[in-house]
């Protein structure tokens, strides 16, 4: 199971102060963590910290898009940790939709940032593997289909020659009959 993957909104103290969005996040109130980030954006839309916030509120609330809209709105910020989270986030977001190869590149991006954050490296090593799995079985399936065709093609081949055979038999059969009967037919 992916560390990151139930999405580690971690609000860690040197990027977001202590603020009643936070803590309304803290206590799983979403949805007045929430409406906390849209009133400061109402007044600074700008606030990269808040838009950060309202993203992790947005997903808490399963509200992908707006979760997704406000990452990418934070990642205007020159907080290079807040971007990172921000990429991690997001990458969280794709994993979960189980678009793994953009989930991969998300993790990649957020390592950039950040090469000490252990959750995305675990994330970016866990689905960089998942993706090779999913490849490999991938290419299980096509050889088994490839085999099942040959298999199939063989069959046709084997009822073909059957066929052929029966035909060949009752012709000669039939020509072995109009002989015996044109000697018939002589005498």
């Amino acid at each position: 199971m992916i560390k990151g993957f139930a999405i580690i909104f971690i609000f860690m103290a040197a990027l977001l102060s202590q603020d009643k969005g936070q803590s309304h996040y803290e206590k799983q109130e979403f949805d007045q963590a929430q409406k906390f980030y849209e009133d400061i954006l109402t007044e600074r839309e700008d606030d990269y910290t808040a838009h950060f916030g309202l993203g992790a509120s947005a997903y808490q609330q399963k509200d992908l898009e707006k979760a997704v809209r406000s990452f990418e709105q934070t990642l205007k910020t020159e907080n290079e940790a807040l971007q990172s989270k921000a990429l991690f986030n997001m990458g969280n977001i794709l994993h979960e939709q189980e678009k793994l190869e953009e989930a991969v590149a998300f993790y990649r991006k957020s390592l950039e940032l950040n090469a000490d954050d252990e959750d995305a490296r675990y994330n970016y090593e866990i689905t960089k593997q998942m993706i090779q799995e999913q490849q490999k079985q991938d290419q299980e399936q096509d050889k088994n289909k490839d085999q099942e065709n040959n298999e199939e093609q063989e069959k046709e081949e084997e009822n073909k020659q059957e066929n052929d055979q029966e035909k060949d038999q009752e012709n000669q059969q039939n020509n072995e009959e109009n002989q015996d009967s044109e000697s018939d037919e002589k005498k």
